[in-house]
């Protein structure tokens, strides 16, 4: 059984396919994804500033806010460290990966790195029955 973060909330999944079972190269990418970001920022805080813009961007889009998951790192940014922050973002478990799903972490790794993490975790060509 995998820990929730004890600052979020308890979300009931109403899709079970969508976390957890379903996309496993998918999953590992964003986590690879994640973890590079991370490094980034371990090395370069001002980095986070691109998270935090891209909410405040995304809560201006079209009028129609945040989404939950934005709205839970918008949360998060404004109550938690960089190294707690950083765990959260890299945490192997359903938790950290239903997160990575609405990441503002985006636009922190080079469109070269994002590349060679999706060859080195190339989509499936077998699915389970």
């Amino acid at each position: 059984m995998t820990q929730r973060h004890p600052d979020l909330p308890k979300i009931d999944n109403p899709n079970p396919t969508v976390h957890g079972v379903g996309h496993p190269h998918i999953d590992r990418r964003m986590l690879e994804m994640a973890r590079l970001a991370a490094e980034k920022i371990d090395r370069h805080p001002e980095l986070l500033q691109i998270a935090i813009d891209n909410l405040e961007r995304w809560a201006r889009r079209d009028g129609h806010g945040l989404s939950v998951g934005q709205a839970e790192w918008k949360a998060l940014i404004e109550r938690h460290s960089w190294p707690e922050l950083r765990a959260i973002l890299v945490q192997d478990t359903d938790e950290g990966q239903r997160l990575r799903s609405s990441s503002p972490f985006v636009g922190i790794i080079s469109e070269e790195d994002r590349m060679a993490i999706l060859k080195a975790h190339p989509r499936s060509t077998t699915h389970a029955a």
